[in-house]
């Protein structure tokens, strides 16, 4: 979480376009799927990507360009039926974030199929200029066109090792991050563009430095992750993280500043080694509760 380190000055709450947008987006595009209203909330030159899909063998994997694509390609999803359930959802400056379960019910289906799902919405100028979708497609899946992947095998190296990459991070235990990373990790909070971060980091060096920093600059930081799943080469986790800062840093009269929030982290890995590491923080609550704390 770049945050811990790009404290000051507070930046002021992001408005709520944001998520105004990025639920509406979800409520009627991805769910209802009224594609006409798409027009109107998906940019002309919008970006479709989704890494998890190459288990699917889908074009997604690599990225679809342009609204008239991509809505051709939504029309071709015989998924029905369709209903989103939020686990977390939350905006950060133009990002909004949902995780929870997406369940479709084809024509003719006996009973609807849902899987863990997230979706990363980027708002630009009150429309969606990019989707950037995990999910675990495995109930769409016959067993002998499986290409890799996990596949409901939580014995896999890479179930454990993301794990104990979360658990570490939640423990402060950078050294043991780091092991479990490859020399070229890419480390990247996109959601804290609404604090002056968010560049990507390069090398395990610069990222594991970043992180030692990071945390130790608070007094205390603690990660509970109740949502998660694994596909592809990706795994997933969701739910709060919880920390708290000197009142003096942040320019607080109270001693301690103490928050929870919601968080997504999103690991890939290559020949067993994590080679990225997103996160996806409610940095908008921290805004606003730092705000009010000010006054």
């Amino acid at each position: 979480m770049q945050l811990l380190i790009v404290l000051l000055p507070l930046l002021s709450p992001a408005n709520n376009s944001t998520s105004e947008v990025g639920r509406a987006f979800i409520e009627k595009v991805m769910v209802a799927r009224d594609f006409e209203a798409a027009k109107g909330l998906a940019a002309e030159d919008m970006l479709f990507t989704d890494p998890t899909a190459h288990t699917l063998g889908m074009a997604l994997s690599e990225g679809i360009r342009g609204r008239t694509k991509i809505l051709a390609k939504m029309r071709s999803f015989n998924v029905g039926t369709v209903t989103m359930e939020p686990s977390y959802e939350f905006s950060a400056g133009p990002y909004h974030c949902f995780v929870g379960t997406f369940s479709s019910m084809p024509p003719g289906a006996k009973a609807a199929t849902g899987f863990p799902f997230m979706t990363v919405l980027q708002v630009e100028d009150g429309v969606v200029a990019e989707r950037l979708d995990f999910g675990d497609y495995d109930p769409y899946i016959p067993d002998d066109k499986r290409i890799d992947g996990l596949h409901g095998d939580m014995d896999h190296p890479m179930v454990k090792s993301a794990k104990a990459y979360v658990a570490a991070y939640g423990q402060r235990d950078v050294e043991t991050m780091g092991s479990l990373c490859a020399d070229h990790v890419v480390f990247q909070d996109r959601t804290a563009a609404v604090i002056g971060a968010g560049d990507p980091i390069e090398g395990r060096a610069g990222v594991m430095g970043m992180l030692k920093s990071a945390l130790a600059s608070v007094d205390s930081f603690e990660i509970d992750a109740d949502y998660m799943f694994f596909h592809g080469n990706y795994a997933v986790f969701a739910g709060d993280v919880s920390y708290s800062l000197p009142g003096a840093r942040m320019g607080l009269e109270q001693e301690t500043f103490g928050i929870t929030h919601s968080m997504a982290i999103v690991l890939r890995f290559a020949d067993g080694e994590i080679v990225r590491h997103d996160d996806f923080a409610d940095y908008g609550s921290f805004l606003k509760a730092a705000s009010k704390a000010k006054r």
